[in-house]
């Protein structure tokens, strides 16, 4: 499995063929094969958020999927090289990697290119191609947490809800933002232990590819989002 992300209560992940696999929740529009109105074509890239799913269809193509069942279309920017999920639509990297984002943030994308994008509940940020260094925008005010990064480098990026989390040049995740349940209260652990190469991360719960190849979850269990189906390699 190389690609992974986590909507509310599920995980999801691209096999070797592309073919996404999902696992959580029964009632949250996973069957352990794939998502409920997923494309049925096979994705080269997956990024999601909050119920929302996004995959890369070829060079410049992009569709995205409400994973909790099917419904609307949703806007997606077109001619894109990346995409990513936000509550209500998607922000993406143009061929320049300049970022557009479909309905526009409450601040405007920024100009410098980047290789990848990350986005939330209101927000985007995005990995500098020149510096390696994480920038985010939108938010509910100037004073949002998820507006302060840290320093980096960084060598990929995740966003769910009001935080984002991301891989620095060790393999270690850093997170930022807004870490709260719904009574207020944090969520731990979001910086877990090992070197990761790629991650997902949900509503106080994620789980990561490790160097080695094996899955690693942590956080909320209570439904299963945070149990990899049989077969999966794991820790």
């Amino acid at each position: 499995m190389a690609h992974i992300g986590a909507t509310w209560n599920d995980l999801c992940g691209l096999t070797s063929d592309g073919t996404p696999l999902c696992w959580g929740p029964a009632g949250a529009g996973t069957n352990g094969t794939g998502s409920v109105g997923a494309p049925q074509t096979q994705l080269l890239g997956l990024r999601t958020s909050h119920n929302i799913a996004c995959g890369m269809t070829g060079s410049t193509g992009a569709v995205c999927w409400g994973v909790f069942g099917p419904g609307p279309a949703l806007p997606v920017p077109s001619g894109l090289i990346q995409v990513a999920a936000t509550g209500g639509g998607a922000c993406g990297l143009k061929q320049d990697g300049s970022p557009v984002c479909s309905p526009a943030l409450s601040q405007p994308d920024p100009l410098a290119p980047m290789s990848t994008i990350g986005a939330g509940e209101g927000f985007a940020c995005g990995l500098r191609e020149q510096d390696h260094s994480v920038t985010c925008w939108g938010g509910e005010n100037p004073q949002d947490p998820i507006l302060t990064p840290p320093p980096g480098p960084f060598v990929d990026l995740r966003a769910y809800a009001g935080s984002a989390c991301a891989i620095d040049a060790a393999g270690n995740l850093q997170c930022w933002g807004t870490f709260l349940n719904d009574h207020g209260q944090p969520i731990p652990p979001m910086n877990p232990p090992g070197q990761f190469v790629a991650f997902g991360v949900g509503l106080g719960f994620g789980c990561g590819i490790l160097a080695n190849g094996t899955l690693s979850c942590w956080g909320d269990n209570s439904e299963g989002q945070a149990s990899p189906p049989p077969g999966l390699p794991g820790p």
